[in-house]
């Protein structure tokens, strides 16, 4: 793989060439390496910031290459003579005990489709982001705005010119974001949407509801303080003492999938040698606070900020929503209370998908093409993509 362009948003860079060859460009103020493909594909910054700030990935299109493998035009393309609208910049959120990582490719799938920039955040108390109480919705679309104003007004922040312009008015037909979120990042982008309608221009939540989550969902609520009570006894006492296989050994007593098993102990990192008792071996420890997510949880079930109803007092949003509901999945389920969300969203609709709770990983590419194509037709003018 050979370097065709750079693109560094902040810091000097330098040349390096590891042994295999690959070179990269290394990023002097945030150690991190950033791979600049030849091919059409989107460019992945990494954001590492202080404390009260999220950690992202900024997801950027390669628009020049873009252009460049356009197709041509024809007599049944109905935007032919139309100006193509510039698709407005995506924040993608994670559910709960995942991160950014969970959502990368999807993004950089969706930047590239749409032309557009995607910012990935990692919430509080997960990826690398701060950990601070309490961990509830409030408060996560409290740090969902500061980030907003960090990429708008801090000059050193990592940012996309296209997210600068969002200062725009969003009723100006400028500005704004769209807003997906899944599980538990469903309702932070809904909850967000209700509070600053002027950032939002529309939102997209994956299998969550802006309502209580049904009885029937509880049981699958009650999974995450099995996994969590468990991860809190394995890890007790400075970390676990013995290799990632070990841990997973031990976890598979109360997990059953393989999937889930991985995306669990993607929030475990190892640690050399320096936890009291580990007699100088290896430990792993948890990247997130276990105890402090675990006594979290049932904030997350209703729709609230902090307190039950809290968020009534705001306008119905009037941008346009789409929820993507799992079949076989409980969190929404099959009974939906369209009078509910018609009281807080003026213009929503539903896709269901053939898929589990996690939908983002079990059916990716189907996800992909119901998001481009409602986005299209809600914030552009080109024509939609087929299956």
């Amino acid at each position: 793989m050979l370097l065709s362009q750079t693109r560094l948003i902040r810091t000097v860079s330098l040349p390096l060439r590891p042994q295999n060859g690959t070179p990269f460009y290394f990023n002097r103020s945030r150690f991190l390496p950033i791979l600049i493909p030849r091919q059409s594909r989107p460019l992945i910054t990494h954001s590492r910031n202080k404390p009260g700030i999220l950690d992202f990935d900024l997801v950027q299109p390669d628009l020049n290459t873009q252009q460049k493998q356009a197709p041509p035009k024809t007599s049944t393309d109905i935007t032919s003579n139309q100006p193509k609208h510039q698709i407005p910049p995506i924040i993608f959120l994670h559910g709960l005990l995942g991160n950014r990582k969970n959502n990368r490719t999807a993004a950089r799938e969706l930047s590239k489709l749409l032309g557009t920039s995607v910012i990935v955040p990692d919430l509080r108390n997960h990826g690398t982001s701060f950990h601070l109480a309490p961990h509830d919705n409030e408060s996560m679309c409290n740090d969902l705005r500061m980030l907003i104003n960090h990429l708008r007004h801090d000059e050193n922040a990592v940012v996309a010119p296209q997210i600068k312009s969002t200062n725009e008015s969003r009723t100006s037909g400028h500005g704004g974001f769209i807003v997906i979120g899944h599980s538990m990042g469903g309702k932070v982008a809904m909850g967000f949407a209700l509070r600053n309608p002027e950032l939002v221009k529309g939102v997209i939540s994956i299998d969550n509801i802006p309502y209580t989550n049904p009885e029937r969902s509880f049981a699958e609520f009650e999974k995450f303080h099995i996994w969590l009570n468990e991860l809190q006894w394995l890890t007790e006492g400075g970390g676990f003492k013995g290799s990632m296989a070990d841990l997973r050994a031990n976890l598979k007593k109360v997990v059953d999938s393989e999937a889930i098993l991985n995306f669990l102990l993607s929030n475990f990192d190892k640690s050399s040698g320096m936890a009291a008792g580990s007699g100088g071996g290896s430990t792993i420890v948890p990247k997130v606070p276990l105890k402090l997510i675990n006594s979290s949880i049932e904030n997350l079930i209703d729709f609230k900020l902090s307190t039950r109803g809290d968020l009534d007092q705001y306008a119905p949003f009037d941008g346009p929503m789409l929820i993507v509901r799992a079949r076989y999945s409980e969190f929404i389920g099959r009974d939906l209370h369209a009078s509910i969300i018609d009281k807080r969203f003026t213009s929503w609709e539903i896709e269901d998908i053939d898929s589990g709770h996690w939908i983002i990983s079990e059916k990716r590419k189907e996800f992909i093409h119901i998001a481009n194509n409602w986005i299209v037709k809600n914030f552009g003018n080109t024509v939609p993509t087929g299956k």
